[in-house]
């Protein structure tokens, strides 16, 4: 869930830089090119978008997230928002997907080698599942899947588009299918676990000693400045408070950690460098507890907002004292 900088380190372990990256994705350029030029558009509106392609496909397969979103307002190639809320134009879309050959990039090594440079590890929406990218004796071992954050079918100019390209879980593309949302929620625009945080609709049940089961209730909160709908939206494309409350031991280790005197005594008590202050808080958390490294390890921010309730919790006066489970 949080934004995919550049530059960073791939599975090789060289620093991989965004013009790199880009430089690297350029060199399809010339085969869709040759692709598009064999389309036979037969209307004005087909023959403005082909115009459009072959004039400014280094320009299209670069767009950032930013100017992804000025085309679909219509303040860059109007010609393709034209043909997207078109109707009579499947088929020339059809055509165009065709000649930008996704599907034979993701055959071939094309987009395992620009896994292999992003190096994402989790997946950037759900935060649960692995993306890892791994091949023994050039034999793909993962199935990770790239999410088209702009539907491909109605742009099917952005399918290669570098910045409309998501690792993700197969969950998650799944679900998401060609569902729109808000720039903010695009991993290459922003960090996604700052629009909001999980949180459990009855906190009480964790300390007072009822043994609950797997599914708790939980839900996603806005955080300030941020528009519920667009939350709401999110949550619906990606059904996480559906897939989080089967999450129910995780949540309630978390708690019984946090609610333990042990655990604040231990950290108010003890003055550790930062570094070696973090590794133990990992090591006692069972992830990571500082935001930046979300993408390191599945779950990690949900565990992280569990750990922030229950402290407000305490803070808040709503745990009275003698409640300890430890």
């Amino acid at each position: 869930m949080n934004k995919i900088e550049f530059p960073r380190k791939g599975v090789d372990g060289i620093d991989r830089t965004k013009d790199e990256i880009e430089s690297f994705w350029l060199e399809v350029e010339d085969d869709i090119k040759k692709n598009v030029k064999k389309l036979r558009p037969r209307k004005p509106i087909e023959k403005d978008v082909k115009k459009d392609i072959i004039n400014n496909l280094k320009d299209i397969l670069c767009l950032n997230p930013t100017e992804i979103m000025d085309v679909i307002n219509g303040k860059k190639y109007s010609s393709f928002k034209t043909m997207a809320n078109d109707p009579t134009e499947n088929k020339f879309r059809k055509k165009i997907l065709n000649a930008f050959g996704y599907t034979r990039y993701r055959k071939s090594n094309r987009l395992s080698i620009l896994a292999n440079m992003l190096n994402v590890k989790v997946c950037p929406y759900c935060n649960m599942h692995y993306t890892l990218y791994a091949e023994k004796e050039k034999k793909k071992l993962t199935r990770f899947q790239f999410d088209h954050f702009i539907s491909k079918i109605d742009y099917p100019m952005f399918s290669m588009t570098l910045y409309n390209l998501i690792p993700s879980c197969g969950v998650c593309n799944q679900g998401k299918s060609q569902g729109n949302l808000p720039i903010e929620f695009n991993p290459y625009y922003s960090n996604i676990h700052e629009q909001f945080n999980f949180r459990l609709d009855n906190p009480i049940e964790m300390y007072m000693g009822v043994k609950i089961s797997d599914d708790i209730a939980v839900h996603l909160s806005p955080k300030p400045n941020i528009q519920q709908p667009d939350v709401e939206e999110f949550d619906k494309v990606f059904h996480l408070s559906t897939l989080y409350r089967r999450a129910g031991d995780v949540a309630q280790e978390v708690f019984d950690k946090v609610y333990c005197d042990t655990y604040y005594s231990y950290w108010s008590n003890f003055d550790f460098l930062s570094k070696e202050k973090k590794y133990l808080e990992r090591l006692y958390m069972g992830t990571y507890t500082d935001p930046k490294d979300i993408e390191k390890r599945p779950m990690t921010k949900f565990v992280q907002d569990m750990r922030e309730q229950a402290f407000d919790e305490i803070q808040n006066g709503f745990l009275p004292d003698g409640i300890r489970r430890f």
